[in-house]
């Protein structure tokens, strides 16, 4: 606004031409009026300044990305001025933000003027935004770009802008693809979630381990499941899933699948935006395990008077997935099938996840005393070799060694006493059996004994030195008749006078138990023709007894017998005596027994046999556990059995029971493994019946 001078004044108003617009002018002057009191001061509105409204003006998309950019291109809106009249000239613009953020999805605008190009109605004004990109997925975000009139303090016009993320909406993998099984049990695996790209906002995502693969729940891995929450920019979280280390080959790798599902972002009803585009994940166990190689432990028996049970082991170095057959079979030694031993047909078969598969033999039994024997045990792999190293083409083989359980022949010699002047014949019982040919020697000399006086050559006659061979397996309680020894009947009265009885068994075959003849100073001893008896006072186990002694020269002799338990006695056996008079029975006992001998009408003293208990014990392992098999010798059923171990010195109870109607008992205790125990069992005996409790050998072995 401009005025000029209208003339020079000196005093009074100042008269002036206002100059410009006319409305300008009509304004101005009007106010000028009102100043110095000429017309009330009344605004009146002008046209060009008047308010404009939201119809005046329309806002929309524009060229290029218009109102949909994608992030670094720049969104283009057209503002159109609608009325015919001049477009306003005050009008800006600014930028607002709604789900985007200024300085981070795009670059703010404020209180920008407004141009426009043209006149009148359609004249048009082009407002740019530019949008900013980053690395985070986001989403599609908004921000408002508003109109504004200063006359109106709300937007007269207003529109939304959308930017496209350029991130895809983040994607889920899981690694490692595979793991190692290991060998030392079960341990956690940890697993990587990675999501890509990294999210402004919270995902969560579920997981899930289950055993839709060849891997087995709870033999090879746990299934497991959890939830994942990744916060804003964190690209990596990681969980465990339980991995079965074992020493088993599994031939194969085995697989298991891990599945991952968007979940809702926590605390909240909205779903995450996560993908997964390659679930589920399938993970190899990778197996460490080589193929087993195969073996079978020597084995050691005793053969007893009663057949006996030996485990053969199979072993493995490690199992395997499948179950392994083996065939059993034998090549003789000294030992033989069906003779010293028997090993019937069969086939053990170790059960998947086993390294160890057990077969059986018999030993038998035998009263024979003879050598330790062998033989060799052969197990030829058979269904599911393949699992085996070298394919089990190769059998293994094992020693069985059989120790001789029976005791060398002992050999006796009776009579103990003779009178003067009576002549005896001197017999030597065999008492056991040999496997072997036996040469023994005896001699005969007087000699003192616990102070005695010896007897001189003039005391007696018969043999000084003799021989007899006892043939390989000759019946225990065999007599041999060692010749006549006749004393010399004294003039004058003299004391006891005693001749000693020596022997040598040569090839360890039997001992001689040297013995001592007694020339009595009276008449104590039976005369030719008298009945004597003699028997073991004990025995052990159920065996046959001998029963010998001394009759008339070629007479009957009867046997008579009852048990120690009660009963009549009752004849059980005739013999007839040989010609010097000796006589032998044998007599199988399972508890004890009296015995005494018949002859004309002469009866001798009764001799009272007991039997002491030899179990039958066998003792084997698995993991953790020893079990016992026990059977008497004597057996029977209600047998009192008691199995003790070795503990800080002295035997310690660990296992009772009583025997069966199969005549055995069998038990089990929990003892650490790799625990080396020595145990042994006890049968109870039965005092009224004669039977004397026994302990069996000893067993020693790790428990597994």
């Amino acid at each position: 606004m401009r005025y000029r001078e209208a003339h020079a004044a000196t005093s009074g108003s100042v008269p002036f031409t206002p100059r410009g617009r006319k409305p300008a002018r009509t304004v101005l002057a009007t106010a000028i009026a009102g100043a110095i009191g000429l017309v009330p001061a009344v605004m009146v509105s002008s046209p060009a300044f008047a308010a404009t409204s939201s119809s005046d003006v329309t806002l929309a998309a524009g060229g290029g990305a218009g109102i949909t950019p994608t992030e670094a291109q720049s969104a283009t809106l057209t503002l159109t001025w609608v009325p015919a009249t001049a477009p306003a000239t005050n009008l800006t613009w600014s930028t607002a933000d709604a789900t985007a953020t200024a300085g981070s999805d795009y670059t703010a605008v404020k209180a920008q003027p407004i141009s426009f190009t043209g006149g009148g109605a359609g004249a048009t004004a082009t407002l740019n935004v530019s949008t900013l990109a980053d690395t985070l997925y986001e989403g599609a975000e908004t921000f408002k770009v508003n109109v504004y009139d200063p006359n109106n303090a709300t937007p007269i016009a207003t529109q939304t802008v959308t930017i496209t993320d350029s991130q895809s909406a983040p994607d889920v993998a899981v690694t490692p693809a595979s793991v190692t099984e290991g060998n030392n049990g079960w341990h956690s695996q940890t697993f990587t979630l990675t999501m890509t790209p990294a999210s402004q906002a919270v995902q969560a995502v579920h997981w899930a381990a289950v055993d839709t693969g060849s891997a087995v729940d709870g033999t090879d891995f746990k299934a497991a499941s959890g939830d994942v929450t990744f916060a804003s920019g964190e690209t990596t979280k990681t969980f465990t899933v339980d991995i079965n280390g074992d020493k088993t080959y599994d031939g194969a790798d085995e697989t298991f699948d891990i599945g991952i599902t968007a979940i809702n972002r926590p605390g909240t009803s909205t779903m995450s935006d996560v993908t997964s585009t390659n679930q589920p994940f399938t993970t190899t166990i990778t197996d460490d395990d080589a193929k087993p190689t195969y073996s079978v432990p020597n084995i050691n028996a005793t053969a007893g008077a009663a057949a006996s049970a030996a485990l053969v082991a199979i072993k493995l170095s490690n199992p395997t997935d499948l179950p392994v057959a083996f065939a059993l079979t034998s090549s003789p030694g000294t030992a033989a099938n069906n003779t010293e031993f028997s090993l019937p047909a069969q086939t053990v078969t170790i059960p998947a996840g086993s390294d160890t598969g057990y077969g059986v033999l018999l030993i038998n039994g035998t009263t024979v005393f003879g050598p330790t024997k062998s033989a060799t045990i052969i197990a030829t792999p058979g269904s599911n070799k393949s699992e085996l190293a070298g394919a089990g083409a190769t059998a293994a083989n094992a020693t069985l060694t059989i120790a001789n359980g029976a005791t060398a022949p002992v050999i006796t010699i009776s009579p103990d006493k003779v009178a003067p002047g009576d002549s005896v014949h001197v017999i030597a019982t065999v008492t056991g059996s040999s496997s072997a040919d036996t040469p023994v020697n005896f001699t005969f000399a007087g000699g003192s004994v616990n102070g005695s006086k010896a007897a001189s050559p003039s005391d007696f006659s018969g043999p000084t030195t003799t021989s007899i061979t006892i043939p390989a397996n000759t019946a225990s309680g065999t007599t041999y008749d060692l010749g006549a020894l006749t004393t010399t009947k004294p003039t004058t009265s003299q004391p006891d006078k005693t001749i000693l009885v020596s022997g040598v068994a040569f090839g360890g075959g039997a001992t001689v138990k040297n013995s001592v003849i007694t020339i009595t100073a009276g008449s104590g001893t039976p005369t030719p023709g008298s009945l004597t008896i003699s028997a073991p006072s004990n025995v052990q186990g159920a065996v046959a007894v001998p029963v010998t002694g001394m009759a008339a020269a070629s007479t009957a002799v009867e046997l008579w017998g009852a048990p120690v338990g009660g009963g009549d006695m009752a004849k059980l056996q005739t013999t007839t005596s040989d010609a010097k008079g000796s006589y032998a029975f044998s007599r199988w006992i399972g508890m004890g027994y009296k015995f005494s001998v018949h002859s004309g009408s002469d009866t001798s003293k009764v001799v009272t046999v007991t039997v002491t208990q030899v179990p039958v014990f066998v003792a084997s392992t698995t993991k953790g556990m020893a079990s016992f098999a026990v059977q008497g010798n004597p057996r029977a059923a209600g047998q009192t059995v008691i199995v003790q171990r070795y503990l800080g010195g002295k035997w310690a109870n660990v296992a009772r029971g009583l025997t069966g109607s199969n005549n055995q008992w069998r038990g089990a205790v929990k003892i650490a493994s790799g625990t080396m125990v020595a145990v042994r069992a006890f049968v109870a005996g039965d005092t009224t019946s004669g039977i004397m409790g026994g302990y069996s050998d000893i067993k020693r072995f790790k428990i597994k």
